[in-house]
């Protein structure tokens, strides 16, 4: 399965030793400076002068260059393009700080695509992507302390090996018993019975 690297801000951490990397404005401009080379660089690029674009240059295949007025955010445009290079899972670097508005979007796009790519936001305290196959998840204990579970719509579901399980519990949209649980061995067990989830693991910054 091909796996894609989205950096889309600067000052993010990113793992850098994987094959496929693409660069989202001036998060082009960021893997552009640590001297990885790029599939390809998307964005209006509105914030990045003549020398720094083409630093950019010199790290990408190929470079989408976008309108700055245009009714798809950056972001946007390249999961479209990555999906269609029918790459199957893509962690996406850098789209959960700053804006509000921003990071809801960004959540919005992992549910547009979520029968198409396994699609991760990721920073240094969180990681979140969309459960929802119909089955028994075995959760690692891992780096993250936290482990938070949200109904798309509704989503039948089971913890087992938490600090707070649940048998057959009907999760709501507006339900938030799931937030902040906690694996109390080396693993857990999550089962979806029907529905799907938003999964988020997180850790405190301090």
């Amino acid at each position: 399965m091909k796996k894609a690297i989205v950096v889309a801000s600067i000052n993010t951490s990113f793992p850098n030793d994987e094959k496929h990397y693409f660069g989202v404005d001036r998060g082009a401009l960021y893997l552009s400076k640590q001297g990885i080379m790029m599939e390809e660089a998307i964005g209006d690029f509105d914030t990045v002068n003549e020398d720094e674009m083409n630093l950019i240059s010199k790290y990408s295949k190929n470079i989408h260059r976008l309108n700055q007025i245009k009714d798809e955010t950056d972001l946007e445009v390249a999961l479209s393009r990555i999906i269609n290079l029918n790459f199957k899972e893509i962690d996406i670097y850098g789209a959960l700080g700053g804006r509000v508005d921003h990071l809801y979007a960004n959540l919005i796009l992992l549910n547009r695509y979520i029968n198409q790519a396994k699609i991760k936001l990721i920073d240094v305290n969180n990681e979140i992507t969309i459960l929802n196959e119909k089955k028994e998840y075995e959760l690692l204990k891992n780096k993250f302390k936290y482990h938070s579970f949200f109904a798309q719509d509704e989503a039948l579901i089971s913890l087992e090996g938490f600090k707070y399980d649940l048998y057959h519990y009907l999760l709501t949209k507006n339900d938030i018993i799931t937030i902040s649980n906690e694996i109390m061995s080396k693993r857990a067990k999550l089962t979806i019975h029907s529905g799907s989830l938003l999964y988020i693991q997180s850790k405190d910054k301090y």
